[in-house]
């Protein structure tokens, strides 16, 4: 079932709801609509990862979180959001001079992508950094792109004497753009909104008036009335996004775990053939009408570890997990006389269409 426009509000935190209710097994008590299972441990500071050679040459710094990812590049950045079909917006500088991009605030830890069998092809020990600098693409202006509690948040750092209504925005890719009765701008694009908070303004550090301003072609400024140029300005607007976990069909989440290093570890049933995998299970997606899944984000909500489901011909359910050193548990329940079993205590179906049997699974601690 598809629900429509999807509305991208709330960059990069952790969103797991429940599309719609599933069928229950005979004798379940659980109320026939789940609660949406919230986030355990929501990101605080959204990594930039130095471009080392893992993706597009034109981009210097890439950040990547459960909704899609972010590309800065000299002139701009695009949002990427995660599914099959989604249109990038492209953020462009408009008419801004040669710049650089600088990452500052190192974070701890690092990246490697380890791809193909040749080692001179893997980037490894790749740095991190909380906040990347855009140097004046307009005369006396800094771009700073950042992650503030899980939300991408752009700022125009504005010196003494430069002039703010230099700044132009152009969103390549985008099909509408507008400003909201709440000061918002709101570009359509494809199936998503992609929505920038009302800007705030300060001057050396006291919130003044301020917000968008929406030029001809399409282009995004802002004004700032009664702005005293000899003070340092900062304009401080909001990229936010949310993302669903889930298909075209029907998925509703039951538990959540948290390991020690932060990873949650998420469980349930889903309908949809088209659910988002990643290092899945041989065979993943099942071929029942209701499977099991299993999805795994690291701390900071910016990678999917894995995503995987299983299951038979019959309506198959996660309802509980949990996580050790050695792996992944699952219990659930299932109607499935194929329910994929290996080494179990007991290797035959014994339940019925109606009644079913619980189930134990364990996976590896990579899926």
């Amino acid at each position: 079932m598809n629900p429509g426009p999807t509305v991208l509000t709330a960059a990069f935190v952790l969103v797991l709801a429940s599309v719609s209710a599933i069928p229950r097994e005979p004798g379940d008590d659980r109320p026939a609509s789940a609660p949406a299972v919230r986030a355990a441990r929501a990101p605080r500071t959204l990594a930039f990862e130095r471009n080392d050679g893992q993706t597009d040459a034109r981009v210097r710094f890439v950040a990547r979180g459960a909704g899609g990812a972010v590309f800065v590049t000299d002139d701009g950045l695009t949002i990427a959001p995660r599914g099959r079909g989604r249109t990038p917006l492209r953020l462009t500088f408009d008419g801004a001079t040669a710049t650089r991009v600088d990452g500052e605030t190192r974070l701890p830890g690092v990246a490697n992508h380890l791809r193909g069998r040749d080692p001179a092809g893997w980037q490894l020990s790749v740095p991190l950094y909380a906040r990347t600098v855009c140097r004046e693409p307009w005369p006396g202006i800094d771009v700073v792109f950042r992650g503030d509690d899980g939300r991408v948040e752009y700022d125009f750092e504005v010196a003494p004497g430069a002039d703010p209504e230099s700044i132009s925005l152009r969103f390549d890719g985008a099909d509408t753009v507008a400003v909201d009765a709440a000061g918002d701008l709101v570009v359509g694009a494809g199936d998503a909104e992609f929505r920038h908070l009302r800007p705030r303004v300060f001057e050396d550090g006291r919130e003044i008036a301020g917000g968008f301003d929406l030029r001809e072609g399409s282009r995004v400024g802002f004004r700032v009335p009664g702005r005293d140029a000899s003070r340092p300005l900062l304009i401080d607007p909001v990229i936010a996004y949310a993302s669903y976990l889930g298909g075209s069909e029907s998925e509703s989440p039951f538990d959540i775990a948290v390991d020690p290093a932060g990873n949650s570890y998420v469980t349930g049933a889903v309908a949809s053939v088209d659910f988002p995998v990643a290092n899945a299970l041989p065979g993943a997606p099942g071929a029942g009408s209701l499977d099991a899944f299993v999805t795994v984000f690291n701390a900071s909500g910016a990678e999917l570890l894995y995503s995987t489901y299983f299951g038979g011909g019959g309506a198959d359910i996660g309802w509980g997990v949990r996580v050790d050193a050695s792996g992944v548990y699952v219990a659930g329940s299932t109607t499935s006389p194929d329910f994929p079993v290996v080494g179990g205590f007991q290797p035959a179906f014994a339940g019925g269409a109606d009644e079913g049997d619980a189930f134990l699974v364990k996976l590896s601690p990579s899926g």
